[in-house]
């Protein structure tokens, strides 16, 4: 979390920070609901675990 707050230039958006966590979360819950009942739980569910490894995969390339 210092390190976010460091890039973003201080204390003062703090809580920005989580208030755009819960956002996404809000947002982003109901669309999966609906890709879950179209395509199953667990076509979603995999193709969510490809993409949190490919995101994190491409982080640690230098």
């Amino acid at each position: 979390m210092p390190t976010i707050i460091g890039r973003l230039g201080g204390m003062s958006l703090f809580s920005w920070v989580f208030s755009i966590y819960l956002l996404i979360g809000a947002v982003s819950t109901p669309i999966y609901g609906k890709l879950a009942d179209l395509y199953g739980r667990r076509r979603v569910y995999a193709w969510g675990a490809d993409m949190s490894r490919d995101l994190c995969f491409d982080s640690w390339e230098d």
